[in-house]
């Protein structure tokens, strides 16, 4: 089996991309709807695995952030040897990671983790961890020597080079906003960046202006849907959905709210986060809004 087989083997079986039955489609906090639902953090070992480290993350780096690349390491090593569909993910990252010349890993606060730190630990490189509050702690492969640094303090950095690892890129926000002002803040350049997953959503354009080159595992396009309906994954009608969604989000939408008028109203009616994306919604002209609303 190829990576590219495995990978879109392992992001449904892992619940990584779920996607919605044709009349059913899933709310994204943009107040928009959509047929599929991407997780790629759950290829972790499933979504309760993914969600305990998530916690973990949040709580090793509200402590001392010295440990915690050796702490969250060592967690990310145990489930790498525990869980084979893991393993084979790291496995495929590692083995790109070799083709390409940098002298570390960076990854950023916090499903990037998930990621850039086993593939830093098992190709011997150190790993820059970059946090939400700008924070940067330098380490060696398996957590040690670890420090903060700052461009004052980081002119031994200067000149080097990173692999960084996300776990998706859809517009490449994160980078561009983040991730390149933290690492070339300290006189590294980034020449590549590798991720799980290219929702192809301009993101690789974006990064080519920045002189990056993105590496992935696979592709959010129509291919990567139509092998999981021959693996027998999704229905016909699943398929078709995806298909006309990714075709044109906005006409989808239209598409959808007028062959199923009574949606929205239900969506207000059901209350919680239904009921404020369908508010979101219309108030973004996305959809007509009923003549009456449920209090």
């Amino acid at each position: 089996m190829d990576d590219r087989t495995m990978i879109q083997g392992a992001l449904f079986a892992t619940g990584a991309i779920r996607v919605a039955e044709p009349d059913r489609p899933f709310w994204y906090t943009s107040g928009t709807i959509g047929p599929y639902y991407i997780n790629t953090h759950f290829l972790y070992g499933g979504e309760q695995a993914a969600s305990l480290l998530l916690e973990r993350i949040e709580t090793l780096a509200a402590k001392d952030r010295l440990t915690f690349a050796q702490q969250l390491g060592e967690d990310l090593m145990r489930q790498y040897a525990h869980d084979a569909t893991y393993r084979q993910v790291i496995d495929a990252m590692v083995r790109i990671a070799k083709t390409i010349d940098v002298d570390l890993i960076s990854g950023g606060e916090r499903r990037d983790f998930f990621f850039s730190l086993p593939v830093a630990r098992l190709i011997d490189k150190p790993h820059l961890s970059i946090f939400k509050d700008g924070t940067r702690v330098w380490s060696g492969p398996e957590g040690e020597g670890a420090r903060r640094v700052e461009p004052v303090t980081a002119g031994d950095l200067a000149g080097l080079r990173t692999l960084h690892i996300a776990d998706i890129v859809t517009q490449a926000a994160s980078f561009t906003r983040s991730w390149l002002p933290a690492v070339r803040g300290l006189g590294i350049s980034m020449p590549a960046a590798m991720a799980v997953l290219d929702r192809k959503q301009d993101g690789r354009r974006h990064l080519e202006q920045e002189a990056v080159a993105l590496h992935v595992l696979a592709e959010v396009d129509d291919a990567l849907f139509a092998a999981a309906h021959e693996a027998g994954v999704l229905s016909g009608g699943q398929l078709e959905t995806v298909r006309s969604f990714n075709q044109d989000p906005l006409r989808f939408m239209r598409e959808f709210f007028a062959s199923h008028p009574d949606f929205i109203r239900s969506q207000l009616d059901a209350g919680g986060k239904a009921r404020e994306r369908a508010l979101l919604c219309i108030q973004n002209g996305h959809a007509p809004s009923p003549e009456t609303t449920a209090s």
